[in-house]
Parts: C-alpha cells; structure tokens; sequence
C-alpha cells in the first residue's frame, strides 16, 4: 500500500512556521481592522434620524452598503 508523504520545508521560498504564522496574524488583523471599520460607519449611520440621513443624500436602506464600502477602505 503506497503513502502519501508531505514534508515541510522551511527553508525554501521564504516558508516555515514563523512565515505561516505571520501571514496568518496579518489576516486576522486586517479583518478586524475591516470588522471593526463597518460596526462603527452601520452603528453611527444607525444612530442617525431618517431626517438626517436624508440631509446627506442617504436612506436607512443604503446604511450596510456604506458601512460595507468603509470596511473595504479599512
């Protein structure tokens, strides 16, 4: 019966753990930076009356749209 066999190489392209787990820390960042972004822009939008929303050119409809638009840009 024949193996499958995988080694880990750290040595080559810049790879290993430490590169692996640095990688793996920068994402998670970024999606709490992204997170983080789009809570604050939907619940500031929320907050607002549809009066005022209204006076910046925006509906209550448009307030995840925005919000997701400011994660983007995070």
């Amino acid at each position: 019966m024949a193996y499958a066999h995988t080694t880990f190489d750290s040595t080559r392209n810049g790879t290993g753990i430490r590169a692996f787990l640095r990688s793996t820390l920068a994402t998670m960042a970024d999606a709490r930076r992204r997170d983080r972004a789009y809570r604050k822009t939907y619940r500031e939008l929320d907050q607002m009356s549809d009066r005022d929303l209204a006076d910046i050119g925006i509906t209550r409809f448009m307030i995840g749209d925005i919000a997701e638009e400011a994660a983007a840009r995070a």
